[in-house]
């Protein structure tokens, strides 16, 4: 299993997955519009001071992270999926341990969760993920990044998910 950049040639295997995942729950993919970030992810994650990963079994797309900027001090993940046959192998944390570094990089303060599905459960309960208490850094985090995570959910149901540093939490 391989988790790497994204590249031109995988946005036809990830528009069908993420079509199939729309299908279920019944909605269309619309590349017009409502998913056109998943038309031309070059220019919608790179070029928009993000980052889009799959994750590779075998050659086969087994899973994507889609994060870009949503303003000048945070940044959204708009696009997480792991194959169900897949999942609890850890792929969520790898993705995670690029996106966070990545973030931090870029001077982002957040890290918001914009996407149709409940975020990973890395180290929070959904309990505790409800209350929108800070915790610890869960072990696949970056040592030398001290962070602190709150789950809420937004107007639209939606999970959204803040990363501060201790440093800039100080200030």
């Amino acid at each position: 299993m391989q988790i790497r950049v994204a590249n031109r040639q995988d946005e036809k295997n990830i528009q069908s997955i993420f079509g199939d995942l729309c299908s279920k729950k019944g909605e269309e993919l619309d590349l017009s519009s409502k998913h056109k970030d998943l038309r031309n992810i070059e220019a919608n994650y790179f070029g928009n001071e993000g980052i889009f990963l799959v994750a590779e079994d075998d050659g086969k797309l087994i899973g994507f992270a889609g994060a870009k900027k949503e303003s000048d001090t945070a940044i959204s993940v708009d696009r997480f999926y792991i194959d169900d046959a897949h999942k609890r192998n850890g792929i969520d944390k790898q993705f995670m341990q690029v996106i966070v570094p990545f973030a931090k990089r870029m001077y982002f303060e957040r890290l918001n969760w914009n996407v149709m599905e409940e975020p990973p459960k890395i180290g929070v309960s959904a309990n505790q993920a409800q209350t929108s208490q800070t915790y610890s850094a869960p072990s696949c985090f970056n040592k030398a990044l001290l962070v602190q995570m709150r789950f809420k959910k937004d107007e639209n149901n939606r999970y959204w998910l803040a990363i501060e540093s201790a440093n800039s939490s100080a200030n």
